[in-house]
Parts: C-alpha cells; structure tokens; sequence
C-alpha cells in the first residue's frame, strides 16, 4: 500500500539523500522545512552544504514536475512541497513543528484511506504526533541495531594442550581452537586455560580468518602500557601497520584519544612509518555555546583542541614544555578542525578523528575517502555523549562505521569498557 511521508527539516539535514529512500511511496515535505532549510543554506558546515544539496535536488526535480501537484522521483515514488494553505500562519507561529504536524493531519483527511507518517530524529515532535493521534517514526536508513555493535572480542575457554600450544607458538590455527567458530578477520579473542580460568592469552583473528595470531606488544620506549585487555587488543591495532581503519568506542576515561596520540606519535616521531600525526575533532560545544572567541585562528581553536593538548601532556615527560607547546613546535605534528579536510588527499599520514561520535555516517565517509596511501584512520569516541542536535547512538558516523566494516581485512573495531582515568571518573561514568 502506498503511504504518505512526511519529513521533517533533521531529516534532510542528517541526510540529503533520505528523500529518495522511501520506495513508491509519496515523500511530502511542508513548506515550513523548505523555509528552514533557507537558514541553513549559507552555513559552512556539513549542515549547511546538506541543506544546499536538499534545495538543488528539489529544483532539479522541479523541472520534470510540479512539486505542489507532485513530481516524480525513482522508478514509481512521488515527491510533494505542501503547506496548509495560509503562509502568514507559518510565519506567525514560528514553529516548524507544529507546521509539520498541521501538513501531517490536512494530508490525512484529504487522503483518509492513504497511511500519513511522519518522520523525525525529534523525540518531541513524535511525542506530539502521536498525543494527537498521528503515526510518526524516526529516520532509519543510517541508523544500526544496538545489537549490531559488539565489543570487538570474545572470551573463550580452550582445553590446556591448545593453550600451552599458543604460548609456545606465535600464531596457532583457528579451526583448532574450539569456540572461534564464524569470528571476522581482526577480532580479538581471550583465551582462557580450562584447568585454571585465571590464566589467559590474549590474540586476534588475522586477516585470512585461519589464524590467530599474538598481540603486538608496546615497544620497550612506549609511553604507555595497558592497564586492561580492551586496552591491550588497542595497541596492537594501533601499532599493525596492516589495519588501515580502526574504530574506536567507549566512556570517558577508558583511554580512545590517549592510546592513539601515544600509538600515533610514537609510529610518526620514532619509528618513521607515517610522515605525520594529524589529529582532529569536530567543533561542537557541550552545553551552551560562548560565542566568538578573540585572536587568530589558532588562538581560536585552542579551547576546541585543548582535549589533544591535555594527552600530550601526560605523554610528555619534560615538565618545561607543555603538551600545547610539543604540539606547536613540532614538525610531524597537527591539530586542526576537520573544517578543513574536506577535498583533501591525505597520504602518509596517522589521522586521528577525536569525538566522531558528532558526525553523521556521511561526513564519517567523506573523512575516510580523504585517505592516500600509507595513511592510517583512528575513529574515537562516546555513542553515548552526542552533542549534535541530528544524530543519535544509532545513527551517528562511528556506530555505522563499527557495524559496516565488521569482517573487514583492513579494519578493526573496539569498544572500552573500563574507566582509567581516576576512581572518581569512572565512578561518575557509571552512575551520572
């Protein structure tokens, strides 16, 4: 049965696609959003060339139909602009939302026999939808099953002679450990002595999916060692040179940005692998917003970098220079917004993404075809702590990236589950 949609301005926003993801179905976009969008359109962030992206869509699909009668769109689907029918009303209300909903029920009682969804990342529009008796859903194309994620390892216990085996050996069969049964390539695995489940080995799954293979150990001059498992299935991911694509998640305080600026700097600085350490974050503010900044651009975007800085420090042993200062004098070393990484062609280069959890799955793939050869991408950060108003745990870029890649021979994902940082952090971590 054909339905109607109707969408909400989130959705174009998150992704400028979705219009032509509803099938044969009629996509109906209220006027109200059109406006919206309007606002939008001269940003120069990914929201405002998604916004833009929306608008030369539209118009194309404007030449070949009327989008108030309804133009066509795929092999049978219908794309509408629509309003109630009195625009000083939108302008006096001042609220899409309910603009939204007003589209939302005129539709259903001139169609009463035709399903009217609306379709909405806004909680609080769906709320009001169905208080007033309205089907309404949030935008799935982007978004993975909770399920989908996992942690990036399983515990198994092996029988003492397959232990044994493995701690005399570098690298031992899959098949003939039991328990490893349709695992990926570079997933983590912990085995665990049958007789003494005290005892463990740690290792991972190598490309090929026949063997697994011992865990890079931290270099004798690493700033660094692991303080937990999860910790140590991440350096050896940072440290292989193999794995092109690592996907990292978890609370504050596990130590994503730490252990990558160690593995990053250490790979770039001593052992030459990289000719740079590029690290970079989205500029979202937690809580409200202080507005301009005085100075340069650099002056600028310290209290944004300053994350990068704090783990410099820490790594930095010379208490004279602080982390800010490594980072400004070095050579190898760059912070800088992901503003500018757009069109670029990164080559030979260690690029961490800090707080990718605020990207969507498309600016997430706009990042990772920027990369040359010889470049390694390092994805971190927090399903759980989104500042971007358009995405969620489901459907921001670094679950996707997770769910997407699984099984992947270049790329790995893990999830850190304990606190490092302080007893204090982890404890709020928990319970805040």
């Amino acid at each position: 049965m054909i339905k109607n949609y109707i969408l909400d301005t989130n959705v174009l926003l998150q992704d400028p696609n979705s219009i032509f993801n509803f099938e044969d179905n009629c996509v109906i976009i209220p006027i109200g959003v059109i406006e919206e969008l309007d606002k939008f359109k001269k940003d120069v962030t990914e929201l405002g060339r998604n916004a833009r992206r929306v608008s030369r869509s539209l118009d194309d699909i404007r030449k070949k139909g009327d989008l108030r009668e309804g133009a066509s769109i795929g092999k049978h689907g219908i794309i509408k602009v629509r309003y109630n029918g009195n625009l000083k009303s939108l302008y006096k209300e001042k609220n899409i939302d309910l603009h939204v909903i007003h589209i939302a029920q005129e539709t259903l009682k001139s169609e009463p026999e035709t399903p009217c969804i609306i379709v909405s990342n806004d909680v609080n529009i769906r709320i009001r939808s169905n208080a007033l008796g309205l089907q309404s859903e949030s935008y799935e194309s982007d978004k993975i099953d909770h399920d989908d994620l996992d942690v990036g390892y399983k515990e198994v216990v092996v029988p003492d002679d397959v232990f044994g085996a493995f701690v005399s050996m570098k690298e031992y069969i899959m098949e003939d450990i039991p328990g490893l049964e349709g695992l990926s390539p570079n997933f983590y695995v912990v085995l665990k002595r049958e007789t003494d489940l005290k005892k463990s080995m740690l290792g991972r799954i190598d490309t090929s999916g026949k063997l697994v293979k011992k865990l890079i150990a931290p270099p004798a001059k690493f700033p660094l060692q692991p303080r937990n498992k999860e910790q140590s299935f991440l350096i050896d991911a940072l440290l292989d040179r193999d794995i092109k694509l690592v996907s990292i998640g978890g609370k504050a305080g596990t130590g994503k940005t730490l252990i990558s600026v160690a593995c990053g700097h250490y790979q770039v600085e001593t052992k030459k692998f990289y000719k740079r350490l590029l690290v970079s974050r989205p500029v979202f503010p937690m809580g409200r917003d202080i507005g301009y900044l005085p100075g340069d651009l650099s002056e600028k975007l310290d209290p944004w970098m300053q994350p990068i800085y704090d783990a410099f420090d820490i790594l930095n042993p010379d208490e004279e220079h602080s982390g800010k200062d490594v980072v400004k004098k070095s050579k190898n070393v760059v912070v800088e917004p992901l503003t500018y990484i757009r069109g670029r062609s990164i080559h030979d280069q260690f690029l961490i993404i800090d707080e990718s959890q605020n990207l969507t799955a498309l600016e997430i793939k706009t990042i990772i075809t920027r990369a040359g050869e010889n470049t390694k991408v390092v994805l971190t950060g927090d399903i759980h702590q989104i500042d971007n108003p358009y995405i969620d745990s489901l459907s921001n870029g670094l679950s996707v990236v997770m769910t997407a890649f699984r099984g992947s021979q270049i790329a790995t994902s893990i999830i850190l589950d304990k606190g490092v940082r302080s007893e204090l952090a982890e404890e709020a971590a928990n319970k805040l």
